[in-house]
């Protein structure tokens, strides 16, 4: 059995909130119900469309989506406008561009080539990176005039993942399949940092406050 896939970046929480409140109010706005807008949870950069794939062909590129993510560099994710996207006659979605930094550009072709590795065939096409808002509907779509949005927001991407996307009347439903961590989790940081002290947190009577970290 195939399933339609794609890998993506995850959003940070300050970008997701931020998007998130913008697209709650663009919602309001849009009296005509001219898009179909995504939930905060749906949010992602799209780094490769992978069409269907059968499981031997997921198996084979989670182990190099993995290697990938290893080494992977700090990713900039900054939003840099609001655009009609695919440039051009015939767009399909409202989204926030990104500034196309060289670490997000270097990734996107370092999930091609292990795509292409793993026998996965890909569209050629421009890569222009990018977190869709929302998708247009009908025809109302060169005549829609831009509302604003914040940008100059920056954060690090958290994590690249590879996703299901199954298809409704309602729009896709996104389901993670596999998730490769790009920084490391607080959590774990906090662990580490902890390991000489007490079972207690504490060393020479000095209260660990989790808080300042």
């Amino acid at each position: 059995m195939s399933i339609r896939s794609f890998v993506a970046l995850s959003l940070p929480n300050s970008l997701a909130t931020a998007i998130g409140d913008d697209i709650a109010r663009l919602s309001v706005q849009d009296k005509e119900s001219r898009v179909r807008w995504l939930d905060e949870d749906n949010l992602h950069v799209t780094l490769a469309f992978l069409g269907n794939l059968e499981q031997l062909g997921v198996q084979a590129l989670d182990w190099r989506l993995e290697e990938i993510a290893s080494s992977c560099p700090t990713i900039e994710l900054k939003i840099e406008s609001l655009s009609l996207f695919p440039y051009g006659k015939r767009p399909k979605v409202l989204a926030a561009m990104l500034k196309p930094c060289d670490a997000l550009l270097g990734l996107h072709r370092q999930v091609k080539r292990s795509a292409r590795d793993a026998g996965i065939y890909l569209e050629k096409r421009r890569y222009t990176p990018h977190i869709t808002l929302g998708r247009l509907r009908g025809h109302s779509r060169r005549d829609m005039s831009l509302p604003s949005l914040a940008t100059g927001l920056s954060d690090i991407a958290p994590a690249m993942s590879l996703y299901e996307s199954t298809l409704t009347p309602d729009g896709a439903i996104y389901d993670e399949l596999f998730r490769y961590d790009l920084v490391p989790n607080v959590d774990d940081l906090l662990i580490d940092d902890a390991a000489p002290w007490s079972e207690t947190g504490s060393e020479n009577g000095a209260e660990l406050n989790l808080e300042e970290y």
